[in-house]
């Protein structure tokens, strides 16, 4: 699952595998300054602050449903819905 954030087109975000049952891959083509995992109440159930294109995240913890997965770039933010199966 691909996902274009049409307001600044060079920054690709790509979640693998997506459902998932225990942790993500994200990679993306700009560096990232943090990783946050909202539930659809809206509740922050994860903030990483990172750098880099790439990050394996454990989720094991959560439960089965949609979740948001929102990344922090220089100039802009990213989201992108995820689904623990």
């Amino acid at each position: 699952w691909t996902f274009r954030h049409t307001a600044n087109i060079n920054e690709i975000v790509t979640v693998l595998p997506n459902p998932f049952n225990h942790e993500i891959t994200i990679k993306t083509e700009m560096p990232f300054s943090q990783l946050s995992l909202f539930d659809l109440s809206g509740k922050c159930l994860l903030k990483k602050e990172l750098r880099g294109t790439s990050y394996v995240a454990d989720l094991s913890f959560l439960k089965n449903g949609l979740y948001l997965l929102v990344l922090k770039f220089a100039d802009s933010y990213q989201s992108v819905k995820i689904i623990k199966q």
